[in-house]
């Protein structure tokens, strides 16, 4: 959460580093889970899609990033782009359930074995990409809604220092006025 906000704020790459971390051990989980795939053709169909939607998912946060490294975004588009992100996270929620279901059934279908633990351990590994995926876009929503309230707080403090600004040079208005007067 802190990660996004600051680097939306200050553009530091550090920030990042835990979106970067997840984004190099994704495609190594997503590898293991196609290996699996091939092992097993009752998971294939439920792994491709969960992969596919998964890397969707990633890039969409990865170009979203990109942008805002390029410079300043609209607050608005930003928040628009969020509805693609959430989309995209959606998409891949739904296929993440669709292969917990094929691999519950299995799991629950094998005797215990060595077979079941990989399975176990598959379940494991998508579960994690998953909650990586969620992490990242919570994490991208905070950065966009703390943007806006920062950008209405910088509103807000123009218009008062605009206000005191008029405030100031009625003032030195009247003092001279009251200057030319004592003069006279």
């Amino acid at each position: 959460d802190a990660g996004y906000r600051g680097f939306l704020l200050s553009r530091d790459d550090r920030f990042l580093e835990p979106f970067q971390a997840a984004s190099v051990s994704t495609p190594k989980s997503i590898a293991d889970l196609r290996a699996a795939a091939q092992k097993n053709a009752h998971i294939a169909g439920p792994i491709k899609t969960f992969a596919t939607a998964l890397e969707g998912s990633l890039r969409i946060i990865g170009e979203r990033i990109g942008q805002w490294r390029t410079g300043p975004q609209d607050l608005r588009v930003a928040v628009g782009e969020m509805g693609e992100v959430k989309d995209k996270l959606d998409a891949t929620r739904g296929s993440f359930v669709a292969l917990s279901e094929t691999l519950t059934e299995l799991i629950s279908s094998r005797r215990a074995s060595v077979t079941e633990a990989v399975f176990k351990l598959l379940y494991v590994i998508a579960l994690l990409a998953m909650g990586l995926c969620l992490i990242a876009f919570a994490q991208t929503r905070t950065i966009v809604l703390q943007t806006q309230r920062s950008a209405k707080f910088e509103n807000e403090t123009s218009e008062r220092i605009a206000g005191l600004s008029d405030t100031v040079s009625r003032k030195e208005a009247e003092l001279e006025r009251a200057h030319k007067h004592l003069q006279l």
